[in-house]
C-alpha cells in the first residue's frame, strides 16, 4: 500500500514527460486537456505513444476526439471520479491522501553547483525510501558549498541536486553572471569588439558567392550586426558568448551557422513587399535572435539537431538540454533591457514549438512570422554547411522537398525565387 505521494506540478507538458523519462517512478500522469490554449494532452498522448514509459495517463477536460496512451478522459464536472480512480490504480488508502507530499522542486545537473562557493537557497537530495521518494536539505542557504562533498555524490552516481521552484530563475541568472566572470578571466584585455568592418562574412566568402546574394543584403545584414552589438551592456549575460565566438576554435562552425544564418533571414526580407521601417526592424531582430537563440547549447552535434529522430542520439541529459533550451534563452532574454522588443518570443519559438520545449518537423499554427524565418533560415544553413561540394540547386531541390508538405509552403517558395535564375529550382 502506498501510503505518501509527491506531486509535480507544471504548466509544461515537455517537462512533465522529461520528468518522466529520467525518473522511473513516475506513476501517474494527469494533464488538462489544454493549458493556455495549447492542446497539452493531445501532445503528450502523442509523445507517450511512441515512448514505452510504463505510468498511467489521465486527462481531465474537453476533447474532441479520444486519445490513444490515455486510460481514462474525464469531464471536468468528473473530477472527483478521476481521483477515485487514480487512488484505486495507485493503491493510495485514505491514510496516504492525509500524508501528501506536496513538493515543487525542479532538478540542475549537479555540476553547476561547483561554480559557486554558496548560494541563497536550500539544495535538497533527492533520496527514495520504500515506496517513497523524500526530498532532504543537503546544503543550508548561504552557507559555504562543499565542492569534495558534491565530487563525491557525483562519484556515486547522482547527476542531479534540487532546488524549490521558486528560486529557478534566480539560479538561471546568479548561473549567468558566474559563467560569464569565468569566462572574462580567460578572454583577452585589448577591449576589441566583434564588429562588421567588411569581414563579417570572410568565412563565407564563397558560400556567398556561389548564393549569388545581392550586395544590398549582405549590407542589410552587416548593419543590423553592428545595431546588435551596439545593444550590449556591460553586465550582458551575451557579450561574453560573442567574444568567446571569434578567440575559440571549437566555436567556428557555430559561429560560420549565425552567419550564414542572419544572411538568409536578411535575404528573406529583402525580398518581401513590407515597408522599409518594418523590414530594417525585424532583421534586427532575427539577427539578435540568430545569434542567441542556440547560444546555450555545448557541442556542434547538439546545434544541428532539428528534429525528435536526432534526440535518439543523446543521452537523457543532453536530450532534456535541448528540449528546453529555447525557452531558457528566451527566459534570459527576457531580463536583458538591451533586446529588441519580442526577440524573446522568436527564441522561444525558434525550433517551431509553442512553449519553446522540444523539436517539430514544421512550426506550429500560431507561431509568429519572425520564428517561422529563423526556422526554416536556420534549416537552409545547415543544408549549405554540409553540402560536401554538391551544387547549390541540389540543395535548393532538397530544401524544397524536405518542407513541400510544410503548412508554411509560401516561406520556402519565397527562399528559392530569392536566389538567382541561375540557381532557382522553382519554375
Amino acid at each position: 500500500m502506498c501510503h505518501s505521494v509527491e506531486l509535480i506540478f507544471s504548466e509544461d507538458p515537455q517537462e512533465i514527460l522529461n520528468y518522466a523519462n529520467m525518473f522511473s517512478d513516475v506513476a501517474a500522469i494527469v494533464s488538462q486537456s489544454h493549458i493556455n490554449k495549447f492542446e497539452a494532452s493531445i501532445y503528450i498522448d502523442q509523445a507517450l505513444s511512441k515512448q514505452s514509459l510504463s505510468c498511467h495517463f489521465f486527462s481531465i477536460g474537453t476533447f474532441e476526439k479520444d486519445l490513444k496512451s490515455c486510460e481514462q478522459q474525464y469531464k471536468l464536472e468528473e473530477f472527483d471520479q478521476m481521483v477515485d480512480s487514480l487512488k484505486k490504480i495507485l493503491k493510495i488508502d485514505e491514510d496516504g491522501l492525509n500524508n501528501h507530499s506536496f513538493i515543487d522542486c525542479v532538478s540542475m545537473p549537479a555540476h553547476l553547483f561547483l561554480h559557486f562557493k554558496a548560494l541563497p537557497f536550500d539544495i535538497f537530495l533527492k533520496v527514495k525510501q520504500g515506496n517513497e521518494s523524500k526530498f532532504i536539505k543537503r546544503f543550508n542557504a548561504s552557507e559555504p558549498l562543499d565542492h569534495e562533498a558534491i565530487s563525491k555524490y557525483m562519484g556515486r552516481g547522482i547527476d542531479d541536486f534540487y532546488l524549490k521552484r521558486d528560486w529557478l530563475k534566480d539560479f538561471s541568472r546568479l548561473l549567468i553572471q558566474q559563467l560569464e566572470m569565468r569566462l572574462n578571466v580567460l578572454m583577452p584585455t585589448d577591449g576589441s569588439q566583434i564588429i562588421a568592418e567588411g569581414e563579417v562574412f570572410h568565412s563565407l566568402k564563397d558560400m556567398v558567392k556561389s548564393l549569388g546574394l545581392k550586395p544590398q543584403v549582405q549590407k542589410l545584414c552587416e548593419i543590423s550586426m553592428q545595431n546588435v552589438q551596439q545593444r550590449l551592456q556591460k553586465d550582458s549575460p551575451f557579450k561574453s558568448f560573442l567574444r568567446n565566438l571569434k578567440t575559440r576554435q571549437e566555436l567556428n562552425f557555430h559561429f560560420t551557422f549565425i552567419q550564414l544564418t542572419s544572411l538568409l533571414c536578411s535575404q528573406y526580407i529583402e525580398h518581401t513587399d513590407w515597408p522599409e521601417k518594418q523590414k530594417d526592424d525585424l532583421t534586427e531582430k532575427l539577427v539578435f535572435s540568430a545569434f542567441f537563440c542556440d547560444m546555450n547549447l555545448p557541442n556542434d552535434e547538439m546545434l544541428v539537431a532539428r528534429s525528435e529522430e536526432d534526440l535518439l542520439n543523446f543521452n537523457s541529459k543532453e536530450m532534456n538540454i535541448l528540449n528546453s533550451h529555447a525557452q531558457k534563452i528566451a527566459e534570459t532574454v527576457r531580463t536583458f533591457a538591451g533586446a529588441p522588443q519580442g526577440v524573446d518570443k522568436i527564441v522561444m519559438q525558434h525550433h517551431g514549438v509553442m512553449n519553446g520545449n522540444g523539436f517539430v518537423r514544421y512550426p506550429m499554427e500560431g507561431t509568429v512570422i519572425a520564428a517561422q524565418i529563423l526556422f526554416y533560415s536556420q534549416a537552409l544553413s545547415l543544408k549549405i554547411l554540409n553540402a560536401n561540394g554538391r551544387k547549390l540547386r541540389e540543395i535548393l531541390s532538397e530544401f524544397e522537398s524536405s518542407f513541400k508538405e510544410s503548412p508554411q509552403i509560401e516561406i520556402i517558395n519565397k527562399f528559392l525565387r530569392s536566389f538567382n535564375s541561375d540557381t532557382n529550382t522553382t519554375s
